[in-house]
């Protein structure tokens, strides 16, 4: 496996407006993920059941969209179309390990490989990193805006009209879907468990997924180009997402099977926020006070990421007796000890989250502190 290396952070070359959203994505993503119980969770940081947008909906979407803004910000297309070499090892490779986390990550603690799940949120990153770097240093911005309107038109007309197999008829119910049967056609046994027949990061949805991504790509080179005109990206981007609210009346929000119109009304929203925090935020001498801690946890996303997937699963898996000498996770333990007198059991469970999100904040900080980002 590639060796992950670390290198100065350049803060004075990053744009914070990028980094302070990258830090919200990632903040967002701790909190929703890592309840102190799954039975009350806060109900912000719940994820809608089905059809539906919450705020804990709209956090990884979000990470996926500045994953194309990073790959226009850090891959010059007009320097290689003046005959400079493609950095396509740099790329496969940081790809190949992203995916390798994300396998590792499924199979920490839980060494089976007949239940071992394949798709996964590095994976599904690094699929859309992948796509997003070949298509930006291939197509134009009308290109892009092409392929970005193929598929999310075509797989609104392959979920609407499309029969699944042996039900007979098209379905978007969360018992029975197209998505669902390709996973298990090609997947199996090998998707999340969680009562469910489809994987909220599996194949069909991957492709929206890019699409997103390839929005993110469209932004980053509006801000590679000097961001001119914030005013007009909001307003584009405050347009798409009116655009997929009005798609959504026939074609319904739905984050686990990444629809067509929540991407519009995903990537229009990350749109209108990159665009007004590229007009505050960028060229200012020092980043508001409030917003440091996030542009902390931005410089260094992937890496808390990974930190606070391998910490929750250690804590579940190590177990102990309780009081009444039955065998409960670490983290059941640790979270009835500091928080069992808390008398609503929601703010109880926020509170853990909090607490396991100023734990990986305090390694971004040594991080940043150092001038460190680890890549791949």
């Amino acid at each position: 496996m590639p060796r992950p290396c670390a290198r100065p952070a350049g803060r004075k070359s990053r744009l914070p407006s990028v980094d302070v959203l990258r830090g919200l994505a990632m903040a967002g993503m701790i909190l929703a993920n890592n309840p102190g119980d799954r039975t009350s969770i806060f109900a912000p940081l719940r994820h809608a059941a089905w059809h539906g947008l919450t705020v804990a909906d709209c956090v990884f979407p979000l990470f996926l969209f500045l994953v194309g803004v990073s790959v226009a910000l850090a891959l010059d297309r007009e320097a290689l179309g003046g005959g400079a070499r493609a950095p396509w090892p740099r790329i496969v490779r940081r790809a190949g390990l992203l995916f390798a986390l994300g396998l590792l990550e499924n199979a920490y603690l839980r060494l089976s490989f007949e239940s071992l799940r394949l798709p996964g949120v590095l994976q599904r990153i690094a699929v859309v990193y992948l796509a997003a770097a070949w298509l930006h240093l291939r197509l134009g911005d009308r290109g892009l805006a092409a392929v970005i309107g193929a598929i999310l038109v075509g797989y609104w007309l392959t979920l609407a009209l499309v029969p699944v197999p042996g039900l007979g008829r098209p379905s978007l119910d969360a018992a029975v879907n197209l998505e669902g049967y390709v996973d298990q056609l090609v997947l199996g046994g090998h998707i999340w468990k969680a009562g469910t027949t489809w994987d909220p990061e599996g194949l069909l949805s991957t492709f929206p997924a890019v699409a997103l991504g390839l929005l993110g790509v469209l932004a980053g080179r509006w801000l590679r180009r000097g961001g001119r005109g914030a005013g007009r990206a909001a307003a584009l981007g405050l347009a798409a997402l009116v655009a997929g609210l009005a798609w959504s009346t026939v074609f319904a929000l739905n984050k686990s099977l990444c629809t067509s119109s929540f991407v519009l009304v995903l990537g229009g929203g990350a749109t209108v926020l990159l665009a007004a925090g590229h007009a505050f935020l960028d060229g200012r001498a020092r980043l508001p006070l409030a917003l440091r801690p996030l542009a902390v946890l931005g410089a260094n996303a992937l890496t808390v990421y990974v930190a606070a997937s391998f910490l929750a699963s250690t804590l579940r898996h190590i177990t102990f007796p309780d009081a009444r000498g039955a065998t409960v996770s670490a983290q059941t333990y640790l979270f009835r000890l500091l928080f069992s007198g808390w008398p609503d059991p929601s703010l109880a469970s926020l509170a853990w989250a909090v607490l396991v999100l100023a734990a990986m904040y305090l390694l971004a900080w040594a991080l940043y502190r150092r001038r460190i980002v680890i890549t791949a």
